[in-house]
């Protein structure tokens, strides 16, 4: 069996914990439960790292980033200028180390809090991804969908059953998806394990609302995690397009595509017939992110998602034990297993797709929150002028 036949039978393997299913579909909150969520403010304005902060690389790190640049062929003098132009550095085709001691900082001020993403100088795909937001990432689409969002909330108590209410948040989303050239989804609802809201299925395109969760009263804080979670999933499919583009600019077929990724023949239709062009940060992006799904990394994110399973388990069984016979020795074992998981989930959060779809998820979360608060504060100051 192949890395990435390997990968797909994974995708849908019955798990005993939804928080580790392997896959795609992973829906974000079941993952983000079992670890202390680090919430931070994201600057959609101009992300220019300012002042002159002292070096977080060494001179070995400075060396191993100013490579990264030289030897990978995409990193044309025009790419560097781009980064160097976000980063406030002059335009000159060509990292130096100040150039990659300020990628650093870049790196330490948009991911403070983000332990999984090392800070190294090197603008990687995720570092792109965020540098240079497209797509869903866009101010333009994260505005408008808070505004879209907020209106099917509002109109919540009129969707008189799961499915009418999964169909109206998956609809909201899905006109981001188009108007940012990636086919709609396919809205479904299913009673998904544990606290996974949704989950994202490039097999079958769809995006799945957790149908007993719809249920529940929908409270401020459960709009946040709505938001999150299908601007994450929705996230996962665009990123999906992106990459068939970018396969397709290479010259791969529809029916190749399909064969290699299991995405339904019509999107793998549509991606031919819109094929990327190489030589662009975002086919940069695409590249990396095929290549750790699908492609020549396939097996190394296999082990990564099969070590997140292996983790998951191994600390359910440390804690059953600690509880059932609390012993020094049981506590050892219990924070050994504890350790374990942390960096497995890591390792998780750090691959290139889940990387991306976190951070837009908690952008739009962010930006829907800041909104609902302006909105609030605003009627509150009409109310004081009556």
């Amino acid at each position: 069996m192949s890395p990435a036949s390997d990968l797909q039978t994974l995708k849908s393997a019955a798990l005993p914990d939804t928080m580790l299913r392997l896959s795609r579909v992973i829906g974000n909150r079941a993952v983000g439960n079992l670890v202390q969520r680090q919430d931070e403010v994201i600057d959609l304005g101009e992300m220019v790292v300012t002042g002159t902060a002292g070096p977080l690389l060494t001179p070995v790190q400075e060396r191993q980033a100013i490579n990264f640049y030289a030897s990978d062929r995409r990193y044309t003098p025009e790419i560097i200028r781009q980064i160097q132009s976000a980063i406030g550095r002059p335009e000159t085709g060509r990292m130096d180390a100040e150039d990659v001691q300020t990628v650093a900082r870049w790196q330490d001020e948009h991911f403070s809090g983000d332990q999984s993403l090392r800070r190294d100088g090197m603008t990687g795909p995720r570092t792109l991804s965020a540098m240079f937001p497209f797509g869903l990432m866009t101010a333009e689409s994260m505005e408008t969908f808070s505004t879209e969002i907020e209106e099917v909330f509002s109109n919540w108590s009129t969707y008189t059953t799961p499915a009418a209410r999964a169909t109206a948040i998956v609809t909201a989303v899905n006109q981001r998806l188009t108007a940012a050239g990636v086919p709609a989804t396919t809205p479904a609802s299913a009673a998904l394990s544990g606290s996974t809201l949704g989950e994202f299925d490039g097999t079958a395109w769809t995006i799945t609302m957790n149908q007993t969760l719809l249920t529940a009263t929908l409270s401020d804080d459960l709009k946040r995690q709505l938001v999150n979670t299908i601007y994450h999933e929705a996230r996962h499919a665009e990123q999906n397009f992106r990459e068939l583009r970018q396969q397709a600019g290479m010259g791969k077929t529809a029916a190749q595509l399909q064969r290699i990724t299991g995405v339904p023949a019509a999107v793998a239709a549509a991606a031919v017939a819109d094929p990327m062009e190489g030589g662009s940060i975002e086919a940069i992006v695409a590249q990396d992110e095929y290549e750790s799904f699908y492609g020549n990394r396939s097996a190394q994110t296999t082990a990564v998602y099969r070590e997140l399973t292996a983790a998951g388990t191994a600390l359910r069984t440390a804690r059953d034990a600690h509880n059932a016979n609390p012993t020094p020795a049981t506590q050892a074992a219990l924070d050994r297993a504890t350790a374990r998981r942390q960096r497995a989930y890591e390792a998780y959060r750090n691959l290139p797709e889940e990387h991306d779809a976190f951070w837009t998820g908690n952008a739009m979360e962010e930006m829907y929150s800041a909104d609902r608060a302006a909105e609030a504060e605003a009627a509150e100051a009409e109310t004081e002028e009556e």
